[in-house]
């Protein structure tokens, strides 16, 4: 039975029979297939698919999926006239919405049991599909299939994606010691995103295309390869990372030497002439490019001039592509030069700007220091006032498309702005995070002023994160609370949603408030086990999420002990200091001090969490390809301070010297006070 104890249309189907028709389209076939696959991936029943475009016959059948679109199977386009089933249209038109589709379950005169999945165009099948797979539910042996009458359409047109986001990058995954995923692994992920209403793709061309979707490409607006003249290096900005400036001037020139740009514009019509067919080509203007040397500066007006030098050699060998350019890492006088220059003349080179991390003159996130322009009035705040500016100023042929950074949890275009230090330094920015109440916010904000969103990722830890992103470009309007309820039914069943979606919010919370005292930790733990307990067996013995996530809020109460622990050692030690700093020789207290420090930080039970840790990691490893990386770095910092305490106190022991051993008692245990009118200090020692 369904929730609330509505019938299902179909209570236990466990012959299942799919119909698309004889040679449907290749996308419409892949639609076909992936019902196919997720179901029997999830469930042990009998499917099978038929080619017969006047129906599955006398075939015995608990249901049959008729999917494509109307003209392309002749039973699905009867059915839709008999049956009145009507795709979404734009209003007062017979015109379909593109992308759209319209889901129904019927039973026909003979009695059969039919769920039509019908597209108003190819891709229109593939979102239909995700819908119907999303709406059901999943037993070992059947499914259930509830009565469905439903027609819908995007809400924004370009909505997706580098398909290399499905799995780990560098650095994470050689921290995580984690096995390289699979070409069958990485395909699988990114139809899981196709069926969420992803339309475009940077990477894996011939398989995104295969689907009927969009693709794109791009680079870095005056990257040259390797071996050009020194002299020709660019001038790195002062607000890029140490890695960065390692390779910056091996790999950017400065466009304003004649040279280099002859050679950029040489390397241009090299790249498009043999770059396959994209919709969309992306140049960035930072983060990683640019050069700040006088000539070149502001930078954004360099930019913008090179970018339509680039747009010739790019227009001229593919004249449908359209070009879009980041504003990132640039000053406010570069922002507006390119506002400036795109109003002074025809600007139908350029189809739109690329709003990403770094673009926000109300964010010091890679930019200089704040406009304080932005603040007077500041609208509904620092997301989105910056970027009404830009919607409002571009030429009215010019879309915004958002570049949105849906990955990184810290130091981020839309990262916790104050986190716990010891989180951030322990997790750093690529740990498995979900922030549903946080970036429904950022889109509810953000989305009014763009046509889409190709966001940037960086892994599977922001698993959660895309799946509220897809969902949020399909239909704005949904809540937090459904798409992260909706994430726990498709992946842990209806059984377990309820602790699943309770964790995930609390652990959203940890992530922005301190770890010592916070309940929600502990919590989030007790509701994963009772979740897990819940789980069907035919999705847990296939499932890996539960174990990320479960890994990530065991860690997150192992932090919560170890600085618990350190607080009662150092405790317990200022008793014996502050004792010791009475007397006229303190060498005595601070042994005895030392002993109460030297004491392990680790008890017994944060012992079997870091076990239990690796074990849950070894299994997600295994099954595909990731685990939480801060596993193998979490006793490398002294977040405790206690082996700062115990070197300082050592130390000031070995000198022998009385007024050196009050000095250095009176450090440590008055450490954290900042003294009259000072500020708190906010971050610890390492060792």
């Amino acid at each position: 039975m369904e929730s609330g104890g509505k019938a299902n249309f179909v209570e236990k189907a466990s012959r299942v029979i799919i119909i698309a028709g004889m040679d449907p389209p290749l996308p419409v076939q892949r639609a076909a297939n992936i019902i196919s696959d997720r179901i029997a991936g999830r469930s042990s029943i009998a499917i099978s698919q038929s080619d017969r475009p006047d129906g599955p016959g006398d075939d015995d059948f608990d249901l049959a999926i008729l999917i494509g679109i109307p003209d392309g199977i002749g039973l699905l386009g009867s059915m839709m006239r008999d049956y009145d089933i009507r795709l979404p249209c734009l209003p007062d038109t017979e015109r379909v919405h593109p992308e759209g589709f319209a889901l129904r379950t019927l039973t026909d005169d003979g009695g059969r049991k039919f769920l039509i999945i019908a597209g108003t165009d190819e891709r229109g099948t593939l979102y239909g599909a995700g819908a119907a797979l999303r709406s059901m539910t999943y037993h070992e042996e059947c499914i259930s299939v509830p009565h469905l009458d439903l027609t819908d359409r995007p809400a924004f047109w370009i909505r997706g994606g580098e398909a290399s986001s499905t799995g780990p990058r560098s650095g994470a995954m050689e921290l995580g010691r984690m096995r390289p995923q699979t070409p069958e692994e990485v395909f699988e992920a990114i139809e899981d995103l196709i069926l969420l209403g992803a339309n475009i793709f940077q990477g894996q061309e011939e398989f995104i295309r295969s689907h009927g979707l969009m693709a794109y490409s791009g680079n870095c607006a005056n990257a040259l390869p390797r071996g050009f003249p020194p002299e020709w290096s660019a001038t790195p900005s002062n607000s890029l990372h140490i890695k960065v400036n390692s390779y910056f001037r091996e790999s950017f020139v400065c466009p304003s030497i004649p040279g280099a740009r002859q050679a950029l514009l040489d390397h241009y019509e090299k790249t498009f002439s043999t770059m396959p067919p994209c919709d969309f080509f992306a140049t960035s203007s930072g983060d990683v490019a640019g050069c700040t040397c006088e000539r070149c500066m502001p930078w954004g007006d360099t930019f913008i001039r090179l970018a339509e030098e680039m747009a010739t050699v790019l227009h001229k060998h593919q004249p449908g592509c359209r070009l879009i350019a980041t504003n990132q890492n640039l000053t406010d006088e570069g922002d507006e030069a390119i506002l400036e220059h795109l109003n002074s003349g025809d600007p139908s080179w350029f189809y739109g700007l690329r709003y990403g991390p770094g673009g926000n003159e109300m964010s010091t996130y890679n930019r200089p220091p704040l406009n304080p322009r932005w603040f007077e009035y500041g609208g509904f705040g620092w997301v989105g006032n910056y970027l009404k500016h830009l919607h409002h100023q571009l030429p009215r042929e010019v879309d915004i498309v958002l570049f949105s950074d849906v990955t990184h949890w810290i130091r981020s275009q839309y990262g916790v702005e104050r986190p716990d230090v010891t989180l951030a330094v322990i997790y750093n920015r690529r740990a498995w995070n979900a922030r549903p109440r946080a970036l429904h916010a950022v889109a509810r904000e953000t989305f009014h002023y763009c046509n889409g969103d190709m966001y940037y990722s960086e892994g599977f830890h922001d698993d959660f994160n895309k799946w509220l992103w897809h969902r949020m470009l399909w239909d704005p309007h949904l809540s937090a609370e459904e798409i992260t309820r909706e994430y726990c039914r498709w992946w842990f069943g209806p059984e377990a949603q309820d602790e699943m979606v309770e964790a995930i919010f609390l652990m959203e919370e940890t992530l922005e408030r301190p770890v010592i005292g916070n309940p929600g930790i502990p919590r989030a733990v007790e509701l994963l086990r009772k979740a897990a307990a819940k789980m069907p067996k035919n999705l847990g013995q296939v499932d890996y999420r539960w174990g990320i996530i479960m890994q990530k809020a065991l860690l997150d109460r192992y932090i919560q002990l170890r600085l618990e622990r350190g607080e009662a050692m150092r405790a317990e030690a200022t008793e014996k200091l502050e004792e010791a700093d009475r007397s006229d020789d303190p060498s005595r207290g601070i042994m005895e001090a030392l002993k109460v420090l030297d004491r392990s930080e680790e008890t017994e039970e944060m012992g079997n969490l870091m076990a239990e840790i690796e074990e849950l990691g070894e299994e997600s490893n295994r099954k595909i390809g990731y685990r939480e990386p801060a596993f193998f770095n979490m006793n490398d910092f002294d977040v405790t301070e206690v082996g700062w305490w115990r070197k300082t106190l050592r130390g000031a022991l070995e000198t022998g010297n009385c007024a050196t051993m009050h000095n250095s008692i009176k450090m440590v245990t008055g450490y954290e006070d900042p003294g009259e009118g000072a500020t708190p200090r906010h971050s610890f020692p390492t060792m």
